[in-house]
């Protein structure tokens, strides 16, 4: 009798352990679900940022805050529209960069040559052609540095001659008054006399445009400086060869040859 005492005592224990290990199991199988919500919502913080913290770097909620405080690398830091990290490449690719430049592209072809930006132009082509040696007055570089100096010209200033914001442009880059008609300006820069090597380099050098009386004071500046600027060229735009036309033109003809000390006609 004792003996089937002990049995169902033993089937008793039995069912018992079997009843603990079941709703341990339960147990745990409960936890994981939580634990699982857990790492899921840590998760979701993680991949959403405070939008408050992106902006400012500041949150109100602080760290009862639903959303991330840690900002992934992937995502710019609060301060990046303050602090530029690299200005000179911002600049590089901004639109209106140097490079597009007529004058900065033609140096650019000759990255063996020390190209000043800030020299005068006709200056920085002499040296270039002693860098390399480069000899005649019809030498290719001479013909290419002709074009760029139009090219320059248009640039800066447009080749419409019928633009009176050209025409604005222009008398300002002179230090005149802007005119409000198309007839003011041709009058206003008729009666003025500018070198144009010094009208286009000007920018660069941080030298004033001098603005002369009379064609012959800007032709004994010219000859002088030899910095003659191209007369005819196909390039050209119309306000150039206007601008060349009520100037008179003789000191901006081809730049003196050989031994020759007098400027060409």
């Amino acid at each position: 009798m004792d003996r089937a005492v002990d049995v169902r005592s033993n089937a008793a224990e039995a069912r018992s352990n079997a009843t603990r290990v079941r709703n341990g199991d339960a147990s745990k199988n409960n936890k994981k679900p939580k634990k699982k919500l857990e790492k899921n919502k840590k998760q979701n913080q993680e991949e959403k940022v405070c939008p408050l913290f992106q902006e400012s770097g500041k949150c109100r909620y602080g760290d009862n805050c639903k959303y991330s405080h840690i900002i992934p690398d992937t995502l710019p830091s609060p301060d990046d529209d303050k602090v530029d990290p690299d200005p000179l490449k911002k600049e590089h690719d901004s639109p209106e960069k140097e490079e597009d430049s007529p004058i900065d592209l033609f140096f650019g072809k000759h990255p063996e040559f020390d190209y000043m930006r800030d020299k005068p132009l006709w200056d920085e082509f002499d040296r270039m052609n002693q860098h390399f040696q480069l000899k005649g007055a019809k030498n290719q570089s001479r013909v290419e540095f002709h074009i760029a100096l139009v090219k320059e010209f248009n640039r800066m200033f447009g080749v419409d001659e019928g633009n009176l914001e050209s025409w604005g442009k222009l008398c300002a880059a002179m230090g005149l008054s802007i005119p409000t008609t198309l007839e003011e300006a041709h009058k206003i820069v008729r009666d003025a006399f500018v070198n144009l090597v010094v009208l286009v380099q000007s920018p660069r050098t941080g030298e004033t445009v001098k603005v002369f009386k009379n064609a012959e004071d800007l032709k004994e500046f010219t000859a002088e400086t030899k910095w003659i600027f191209p007369q005819r060229h196909a390039q050209a735009g119309g306000l150039l060869k206007m601008l060349l036309r009520k100037m008179g033109g003789p000191s901006h003809g081809r730049r003196p040859q050989g031994k020759k000390k007098a400027v060409a006609k």
